[in-house]
Protein backbone atom coordinates (compact mmCIF):
# COMPACT_ATOMS: atom_id res chain seq x y z
CA UNK A 1 0.00 0.00 0.00
CA UNK A 2 1.22 3.76 -0.88
CA UNK A 3 0.83 6.36 1.16
CA UNK A 4 0.58 9.90 -0.36
CA UNK A 5 1.40 13.15 1.29
CA UNK A 6 -0.51 16.23 -0.15
CA UNK A 7 1.31 18.63 2.42
CA UNK A 8 4.18 20.68 1.36
CA UNK A 9 6.92 20.04 3.88
CA UNK A 10 5.99 23.37 5.15
CA UNK A 11 2.60 22.72 6.46
CA UNK A 12 3.98 19.26 7.47
CA UNK A 13 6.55 20.67 9.92
CA UNK A 14 3.21 22.97 10.88
CA UNK A 15 1.36 19.41 11.55
CA UNK A 16 3.94 18.19 13.62
CA UNK A 17 4.66 21.24 15.89
CA UNK A 18 0.62 21.25 16.25
CA UNK A 19 0.85 17.45 16.96
CA UNK A 20 3.98 17.78 19.71
CA UNK A 21 1.97 20.92 20.79
CA UNK A 22 -0.79 18.92 22.12
CA UNK A 23 1.57 16.10 23.98
CA UNK A 24 3.27 18.21 25.56
CA UNK A 25 0.39 19.93 27.19
CA UNK A 26 -1.33 16.94 28.07
CA UNK A 27 1.79 16.41 30.11
CA UNK A 28 2.11 19.47 31.50
CA UNK A 29 -1.88 19.09 32.33
CA UNK A 30 -1.35 15.64 34.02
CA UNK A 31 2.30 16.60 36.03
CA UNK A 32 0.07 19.96 37.07
CA UNK A 33 -3.30 17.68 38.35
CA UNK A 34 -0.50 15.41 40.06
CA UNK A 35 0.75 19.20 41.59
CA UNK A 36 -2.45 19.99 43.12
CA UNK A 37 -2.93 16.38 44.40
CA UNK A 38 0.37 16.26 46.09
CA UNK A 39 -0.54 19.69 47.48
CA UNK A 40 -3.85 19.18 49.23
CA UNK A 41 -2.18 15.63 50.37
CA UNK A 42 0.59 17.91 52.56
CA UNK A 43 -2.02 20.82 53.62
CA UNK A 44 -4.20 18.22 55.13
CA UNK A 45 -1.84 16.74 57.03
CA UNK A 46 -0.42 20.09 58.04
CA UNK A 47 -3.99 20.83 59.93
CA UNK A 48 -4.45 17.42 60.55
CA UNK A 49 -0.73 17.16 62.77
CA UNK A 50 -1.57 21.26 64.12
CA UNK A 51 -4.67 20.42 65.41
CA UNK A 52 -2.77 17.22 66.77
CA UNK A 53 -0.25 19.53 68.44
CA UNK A 54 -2.99 21.73 70.05
CA UNK A 55 -4.66 19.03 71.66
CA UNK A 56 -1.54 18.12 72.92
CA UNK A 57 -1.08 21.47 74.43
CA UNK A 58 -4.44 22.31 75.92
CA UNK A 59 -3.75 18.65 77.63
CA UNK A 60 -0.42 19.96 78.73
CA UNK A 61 -2.27 23.33 79.78
CA UNK A 62 -4.70 21.46 81.82
CA UNK A 63 -2.02 19.01 83.75
CA UNK A 64 -0.15 22.36 84.58
CA UNK A 65 -2.82 24.22 85.96
CA UNK A 66 -3.86 21.16 87.72
CA UNK A 67 -0.54 20.92 89.50
CA UNK A 68 -1.08 24.52 90.26
CA UNK A 69 -4.59 24.35 91.67
CA UNK A 70 -3.43 21.21 94.59
CA UNK A 71 -5.68 19.22 92.88
CA UNK A 72 -2.63 16.62 92.34
CA UNK A 73 -4.27 15.31 95.59
CA UNK A 74 -7.69 14.27 93.78
CA UNK A 75 -5.59 12.48 91.56
CA UNK A 76 -3.17 10.40 93.57
CA UNK A 77 -6.44 9.46 95.22
CA UNK A 78 -8.36 8.30 91.74
CA UNK A 79 -5.08 6.51 91.11
CA UNK A 80 -4.56 4.45 94.29
CA UNK A 81 -8.44 3.74 93.84
CA UNK A 82 -7.64 2.58 90.14
CA UNK A 83 -4.81 0.78 91.18
CA UNK A 84 -6.78 -1.05 93.92
CA UNK A 85 -9.77 -2.22 91.39
CA UNK A 86 -6.78 -3.05 88.83
CA UNK A 87 -5.64 -5.42 92.05
CA UNK A 88 -8.66 -6.90 92.92
CA UNK A 89 -9.50 -7.78 88.96
CA UNK A 90 -5.66 -9.35 88.59
CA UNK A 91 -6.52 -11.67 91.51
CA UNK A 92 -9.71 -12.86 89.64
CA UNK A 93 -7.79 -13.56 86.38
CA UNK A 94 -5.63 -15.52 88.27
CA UNK A 95 -8.25 -17.86 89.18
CA UNK A 96 -9.51 -18.03 86.06
CA UNK A 97 -7.98 -20.94 83.90
CA UNK A 98 -8.59 -20.93 80.15
CA UNK A 99 -10.14 -24.62 79.33
CA UNK A 100 -10.22 -24.63 75.37
CA UNK A 101 -5.96 -24.95 75.11
CA UNK A 102 -5.90 -28.00 77.80
CA UNK A 103 -8.55 -29.18 75.58
CA UNK A 104 -7.26 -29.03 72.41
CA UNK A 105 -4.46 -30.82 73.58
CA UNK A 106 -6.18 -33.56 75.21
CA UNK A 107 -7.90 -34.26 72.35
CA UNK A 108 -5.03 -35.23 70.88
CA UNK A 109 -4.45 -38.12 73.47
CA UNK A 110 -7.37 -39.69 72.66
CA UNK A 111 -7.43 -42.59 70.34
CA UNK A 112 -9.70 -43.12 67.42
CA UNK A 113 -11.63 -45.57 68.72
CA UNK A 114 -12.35 -44.09 72.12
CA UNK A 115 -15.52 -42.72 73.29
CA UNK A 116 -15.95 -40.27 75.47
CA UNK A 117 -19.75 -40.80 76.85
CA UNK A 118 -21.94 -37.85 78.10
CA UNK A 119 -25.36 -38.64 79.68
CA UNK A 120 -28.01 -36.60 80.45
CA UNK A 121 -26.69 -36.55 84.31
CA UNK A 122 -22.86 -36.87 84.26
CA UNK A 123 -20.19 -35.45 81.75
CA UNK A 124 -17.19 -37.68 79.98
CA UNK A 125 -15.18 -35.19 81.51
CA UNK A 126 -14.81 -33.57 85.18
CA UNK A 127 -11.80 -31.27 85.42
CA UNK A 128 -11.73 -29.96 88.73
CA UNK A 129 -8.77 -27.66 89.01
CA UNK A 130 -9.32 -26.86 92.87
CA UNK A 131 -8.97 -30.33 93.81
CA UNK A 132 -6.86 -31.11 91.38
CA UNK A 133 -8.89 -34.14 90.39
CA UNK A 134 -10.20 -35.51 87.28
CA UNK A 135 -12.57 -38.59 86.31
CA UNK A 136 -12.92 -39.40 82.63
CA UNK A 137 -15.76 -41.91 81.51
CA UNK A 138 -15.89 -43.68 78.03
CA UNK A 139 -15.49 -46.61 76.01
CA UNK A 140 -13.49 -48.44 74.18
CA UNK A 141 -13.65 -50.62 70.88
CA UNK A 142 -11.01 -52.61 72.24
CA UNK A 143 -8.50 -53.59 75.34
CA UNK A 144 -5.24 -52.36 73.00
CA UNK A 145 -7.56 -49.07 72.63
CA UNK A 146 -7.94 -48.76 76.31
CA UNK A 147 -4.03 -49.50 77.01
CA UNK A 148 -3.26 -46.86 74.39
CA UNK A 149 -5.36 -44.09 76.00
CA UNK A 150 -4.06 -44.60 79.41
CA UNK A 151 -0.50 -44.67 78.28
CA UNK A 152 -1.31 -41.70 76.70
CA UNK A 153 -2.55 -39.75 79.70
CA UNK A 154 0.32 -40.81 81.43
CA UNK A 155 2.77 -39.75 79.21
CA UNK A 156 1.03 -36.42 78.76
CA UNK A 157 2.13 -35.57 81.86
CA UNK A 158 -0.66 -33.71 82.38
CA UNK A 159 -2.23 -36.53 84.83
CA UNK A 160 -1.01 -38.41 88.07
CA UNK A 161 -1.70 -41.25 90.23
CA UNK A 162 -4.15 -42.50 87.08
CA UNK A 163 -6.71 -45.23 88.60
CA UNK A 164 -8.14 -47.27 85.86
CA UNK A 165 -10.03 -50.36 87.49
CA UNK A 166 -8.45 -53.98 86.52
CA UNK A 167 -11.91 -54.87 85.28
CA UNK A 168 -11.21 -52.62 82.45
CA UNK A 169 -9.05 -54.82 80.85
CA UNK A 170 -10.95 -58.34 81.97
CA UNK A 171 -13.02 -57.65 78.44
CA UNK A 172 -11.80 -57.71 74.95
CA UNK A 173 -13.87 -55.55 72.98
CA UNK A 174 -16.58 -52.71 73.85
CA UNK A 175 -15.40 -51.93 77.26
CA UNK A 176 -16.70 -49.44 79.25
CA UNK A 177 -13.97 -47.20 81.72
CA UNK A 178 -13.65 -44.88 84.28
CA UNK A 179 -10.46 -43.20 84.84
CA UNK A 180 -10.11 -40.69 87.76
CA UNK A 181 -6.49 -39.31 89.34
CA UNK A 182 -5.00 -36.01 89.68
CA UNK A 183 -4.46 -33.32 87.60
CA UNK A 184 -0.53 -32.01 87.69
CA UNK A 185 0.67 -28.11 87.99
CA UNK A 186 1.18 -28.54 83.90
CA UNK A 187 -2.12 -28.15 82.73
CA UNK A 188 -2.10 -24.77 84.15
CA UNK A 189 0.97 -23.71 81.55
Amino acid sequence: MLELNLLNPIERNKAKKIKLYFIIKQVAFQLTTLIIIITGVFYFSTILLDSNLNSINEQIDKEIQIRKDGNLNSIEEATKQLNTQLELVNNVQKKYFIWSNFLNNFNELVPTNIDLIETEFTTNILLNAQDKTFKIVGNAATRDDFSQFENNLIESGYFENINAPISNLIQKENINFTITGNITDEIFI
